[in-house]
């Protein structure tokens, strides 16, 4: 078997139908690749709809149930169930490009590759809100065309997404599996375990390749069109950066600093907090929030480095609040400065000079009604 397609689903019984049609549809030979289902312990509809989809099914499919509650759990058991020399994971609300496959796999010719991934384009469910206006904004939807891997023909630094990702078998034996403390849980928006797995094959010299025609195109649920929504992604991303950070053993300290400096900053100088700044605030305090977990329950058995972490920071956070203070002052005086100009030049206007006898009657009735 040249492929194994895993679909990961939880709940999503609606969406999972058009996804594994889509895949049954690829042109590609029939008898080269399956499908695997991995229900992560649904309770609505999913097995039936599986059941009736594998009735007829032109593609070897089969069914996996894991109970135990998380993504990186299902993906893994995705790859112990398996057989395909590539595997591929995609979501549970796609529709794939009829070539998605094809144009996937033919990126492994290069046996320098490990890993490939491919565009993901959105399908909203209604106009697209006005205020979500930049790439860095729309990724946390797991959508991106990842130009800069198209440039180059191989992702460095971004990694591709989920939703549209395949690896070489032996890839695993290599470098492992997903890691069980990141990935999508039951109420907790973590992430990174693809980056993770990605920035191990990267370490060893191997390549992620880029395959532009393996179009996979993402459903938005309509819920995750609200900025309350976005928030709560960016806070999730801030601790699924820590615990990446504490599982390659990084060292935080600059990553904190940054964190509570973009806090301050942003309250002191502005007063005025956008949309843009409090999901960068959002994603600090769950790094921070993260961190202190990590103090208080003991990293990987050993709780000196992030504790050391801390009180660096503490020691230095006087000089941090200067500087902030610093930044404010500044602010503020410009602030005045276009004030004053906005005022000079309203007062040379031809306005305030026809308006200076309502002015003058104004000013006496304030002063008799005293």
């Amino acid at each position: 078997m040249l492929a194994s397609i895993i679909i990961c689903t939880y709940n999503r019984s609606d969406l999972l139908k058009d996804s594994i049609t889509s895949i049954q549809n690829q042109c590609f030979p029939m008898d080269q690749f399956e499908i695997v289902v991995v229900d992560n312990n649904s309770f609505d509809n999913t097995r039936q709809i599986f059941d009736q989809l594998a009735r007829v099914s032109p593609v070897p499919i089969k069914y996996v149930f894991e109970e135990r509650q998380g993504l990186s759990y299902a993906r893994n058991s995705g790859i112990e169930y398996s057989v395909g020399e590539i595997v591929v994971f995609t979501d549970d609300d796609v529709i794939a490009e009829k070539t998605w496959l094809r144009e996937m796999l033919s990126v492994f010719d290069n046996h320098d590759v490990a890993c490939v991934g491919g565009p993901i384009r959105p399908i909203w469910p209604f106009e697209k809100p006005s205020w979500l206006n930049a790439d860095w904004l729309i990724e946390p939807l797991s959508v991106s065309e990842f130009n800069s891997a198209k440039d180059k023909s191989y992702f460095t630094g971004h990694y591709p997404f989920g939703a549209n990702i395949a690896f070489r078998r032996d890839s695993f034996n290599q470098f492992g599996v997903f890691s069980l403390d990141l990935g999508r849980q039951a109420g907790r928006l973590l992430s990174n375990e693809e980056i993770e797995l990605c920035q191990r094959i990267e370490a060893a010299g191997k390549l992620i390749g880029f395959a532009p025609n393996a179009i996979i195109y993402h459903k938005i649920a309509p819920e995750r069109l609200t900025k309350q929504w976005f928030y709560r992604r960016f806070y999730w991303q801030g601790r699924s950066d820590a615990v990446l950070d504490a599982n390659l053993g990084r060292d935080v300290y600059g990553r904190l600093r940054q964190c509570v400096t973009s806090i301050l900053t942003s309250y002191f100088v502005d007063g005025h907090v956008d949309f843009y700044q409090k999901c960068k605030n959002r994603m600090s305090k769950g790094y921070l929030h993260q961190r202190i977990i990590q103090a208080d329950t003991g990293e990987k058995g050993n709780t000196y480095r992030p504790i050391r972490a801390f009180e660096k920071l503490l020691n230095t956070m006087s000089a941090t609040s200067t500087s902030t203070h610093n930044l404010a002052d500044e602010a503020l005086k410009e602030k005045i400065r276009l004030l004053e100009e906005q005022v000079a030049g309203l007062q040379a206007s031809n306005s305030w000079r026809i308006t200076a006898p309502l002015r003058a009657i104004h000013k006496w009735i304030m002063n008799i009604s005293k």
